[in-house]
């Protein structure tokens, strides 16, 4: 088997809710609203329209040429009856190459996807969103490096799909609330290239800088993995890690790796969320996950004995504060007291002054980043918050946590 593709359906579902981390600060806001589904006395409701995103995302898939790519589809899903698993069975039967996984809904996504790996028996793993769908000419760029096995990792450029959605709530009798999406494509396609020296790079040191510095692998969509080193060095997702899990992986992934390849090819479309986990979690949960990240980077970075690596990796993780701060302005409309006292909240915690520290003696590319670590070095929390408000203004756009790890 030369490629297996691996779809989890059922990521969708998986919105957390971690009431019990918004105990000790609820007196300050109120708990996170429900994103794409609410949970009611009955359990999860799923919207009805989302099986309609899978169907574009296997007829891409079904393109694979059938002469030169001995292909595989995995698609991961909770039940067997709905209207998910009846869009695949649909596309099972005109192509046996797809098969249909049903998991226990208990399974976090992290833990779909490796259930995924361990299915697969394909040289190569492709992992592609239900919401995403591969490029008209994907397999073009796909077959090449597959039958070739170029490297060891290979990632892709992709185009961004700008989709509107608006939710149409409706009460349910079993006290549950049902979200209806309207998905409205606006035709918004942006090219998002790798930003690589040339149209196709095998340097490992770029690929290196790439992964520690730039907001680049923060995902595992668009990357073949070779399911030989994913095994040999038990590689998988971490669970409990709900932001930086994709960059943990993708990260751990690439130190066993002996080459490379990075390309400006674009080989899938990928909708950008409407909302961000972050929302679901307070400001000292967020750190915490930066934390496990930071922790796993400095200790491989180091490793390196590149002292402009290591200075360029502590000055990307102050960009990542600055995310935090940011995304937690535009996203939450508090009153002053209550972002002053957030903003204090994350200034004091352990790991934001080591990251703090360890830039210290770190170039930054421009006064204004130069500023923003000064900014927070200082600690004034009124003024850090009006600087991300003003900043918030003059942006207007929204800025996720888990884009930058």
């Amino acid at each position: 088997m030369d490629l297996s593709v691996v779809i989890p359906a059922c990521s969708w579902k998986q919105i957390v809710d971690d009431k019990s981390s918004w105990e000790s600060e609820e007196k300050w806001y109120s708990l996170p609203k429900p994103g794409v589904v609410d949970f009611g006395e009955r359990g999860l409701v799923y919207p009805k329209e989302w099986y309609k995103r899978i169907a574009a995302c296997l007829r891409s898939v079904t393109r694979c040429p059938r002469e030169t790519i001995e292909m595989e589809c995995i698609v991961l899903n909770m039940s067997a009856s709905d209207e998910t698993a009846a869009v695949v069975n649909r596309y099972i039967q005109r192509d046996k190459r797809i098969k249909l996984i049903v998991i226990p809904e208990e399974c976090k996504e992290i833990d779909v996807r490796n259930v995924g790996i361990e299915m697969a028996s394909g040289n190569y793993i492709l992992f592609l969103d239900a919401r995403d769908r591969l490029c008209e000419d994907a397999w073009e760029q796909i077959e090449a490096a597959v039958l070739e096995e170029y490297a060891d990792f290979i990632a892709y450029s992709y185009i961004t799909c700008t989709v509107k959605k608006k939710y149409k709530k409706r009460y349910l009798e079993s006290g549950g609330v049902e979200y209806y999406p309207i998905y409205k494509d606006n035709g918004k396609l942006k090219a998002q290239m790798l930003p690589i020296s040339e149209v196709i790079s095998t340097d490992m040191q770029e690929a290196c800088r790439l992964m520690y510095t730039e907001p680049v692998f923060h995902t595992c969509w668009g990357k073949l993995f070779k399911s030989r080193i994913i095994r040999d060095y038990h590689i998988e997702f971490r669970t409990g890690v709900m932001i930086g899990a994709d960059f943990l992986f993708v990260s751990e992934y690439f130190e066993h790796c002996e080459n490379c390849l990075m390309t400006k090819a674009m080989i899938y479309y990928f909708e950008p969320k409407d909302r961000s986990i972050m929302r679901h979690y307070p400001i000292k949960k967020l750190i915490d996950f930066i934390r496990i990240v930071y922790t796993y980077h400095v200790e491989i970075v180091e490793r390196y004995h590149d002292k402009i690596l290591t200075n360029s990796m502590h000055a990307y993780y102050i960009k990542v504060l600055t995310v935090l701060f940011y995304a937690y302005v535009g996203e939450y409309s508090y009153n002053e007291k209550t972002r002053e006292y957030l903003f204090a909240n994350a200034l004091e915690t352990e790991t934001v002054r080591k990251i703090l520290d360890a830039a210290a003696t770190c170039s930054f590319s421009s006064a204004l980043r130069r500023y923003e670590y000064r900014l927070l070095c200082e600690g004034n929390t009124i003024k850090i918050r009006k600087y991300f408000v003003q900043k918030a203004k003059l942006l207007r756009k929204h800025v996720w946590l888990d884009e930058w790890i």
